[in-house]
């Protein structure tokens, strides 16, 4: 990047957060670090408190039947909305969650109608104070139960934002809660039960027993805020990318063949926070000349690859198209028919 463009970038990304001041970063702030390590170090959990018929997490590599994103907008996050809705398999449906009713399902459809019919756009609402633009942290994680049903793990969450009851009633499944501050970005599993995480004092029982975690990986934070889904993306039970070569040994330990992506210019920007759906991958980019190589890198395995550039959301915000997304096997939709509005009818 040249000087010119350094000093037109930098005016852009003043104009853009002042654009998007309601969105917070990504990250916690040293105060809310603090707190959030105190009250995890206090906690004392119980295990005969824990479910037991957890079989294990849903990894994103497998069918997905919902893509779940906040109906919220800051920085490039309407553009990935776009994109996803416009390049979206068949069979997935997209599911926003407004936030005290705003945006309502009739605006969405609007607004995603050149891309999705009504049929497959679905709304919660849910009652919050908080920003819930980073789902992937807020939104409960996916785990299979014994019978392979759904049920989704709720932790606390810094931002104030806990759609957890509102996402498990309108799935119909079971919410599984635990006391613990933890973000979905900082999980990531395998179908096989390998689950990886960038170093938390968490204990593994909590991992074991509610997210049916066989393996638990604690990995070291070497860059960006310190969530896994920036650092190591899964393709498969036994393959997978990393921008991080300190990562390569312990992934290959676990049984997954490692391929290197390359390293964006960017301190906070990486193309390992991708969204894989059914073959159809959305890889971050940057206007960069890496930019190139990721998507080849990518498209090596025979994916669909849909670049979309989120520069602003990246540098501004510290994360990308994984952390304002999350994804859903097959589970109930009759809930989802329904706008959760409180009283079962259906807003407009």
């Amino acid at each position: 990047m040249t000087f010119l463009s350094r000093v037109a970038y930098s005016v852009c990304a003043v104009l853009c957060f002042s654009a998007s001041a309601n969105v917070p970063l990504h990250e916690p702030d040293s105060a809310t670090r603090e707190r959030i390590e105190a009250h995890n170090h206090a906690q004392r959990p119980d295990p005969s408190d824990a479910p037991e018929n957890v079989a294990r997490p849903f990894a994103e590599y497998e069918t997905a039947r919902f893509v779940l994103m906040s109906g919220e907008d800051g920085m490039e996050s309407k553009t990935v909305k776009a994109e996803i809705a416009r390049n979206l398999p068949d069979g997935v449906d997209f599911v926003f969650l407004a936030r005290n009713g705003f945006p309502t399902l009739s605006q969405m459809q609007q607004s995603l109608a050149p891309y999705l019919s009504e049929d497959r756009i679905h709304r919660i609402d849910v009652s919050t104070s908080g920003n819930g633009l980073w789902a992937r942290d807020g939104i409960p994680v996916p785990v299979f139960m014994e019978d392979q049903s759904l049920g989704v793990v709720d932790a606390r969450y810094y931002h104030h934002y806990e759609p957890d009851t509102f996402v498990a009633k309108a799935f119909n499944v079971p919410l599984l809660s635990h006391t613990y501050y933890y973000e979905g970005g900082n999980f990531l599993a395998d179908a096989r039960g390998n689950c990886l995480l960038v170093s938390r004092d968490i204990p593994n029982t909590v991992f074991e027993r509610y997210y049916g975690c066989k393996t638990i990986t604690k990995l070291p934070h070497l860059a960006g805020i310190g969530h896994v889904d920036e650092r190591v993306k899964l393709l498969s039970d036994t393959l997978a990318l990393t921008d991080r070569i300190e990562y390569k040994t312990a992934l290959e330990g676990l049984g997954y063949t490692v391929h290197l992506l390359p390293n964006p210019a960017g301190r906070y920007e990486t193309y390992v926070n991708s969204l894989l759906v059914n073959g159809t991958i959305f890889v971050p980019t940057y206007n960069e000349v890496t930019d190139a190589a990721a998507i080849a890198k990518y498209e090596e395995f025979g994916l669909k690859v849909v670049p979309i550039v989120t520069k602003n959301l990246s540098n501004m915000g510290h994360g990308s198209i994984h952390c304002i997304t999350m994804t859903y096997p097959e589970a109930t939709l009759e809930e989802l028919q329904l706008t959760l509005d409180g009283s079962g009818n259906r807003s407009k």
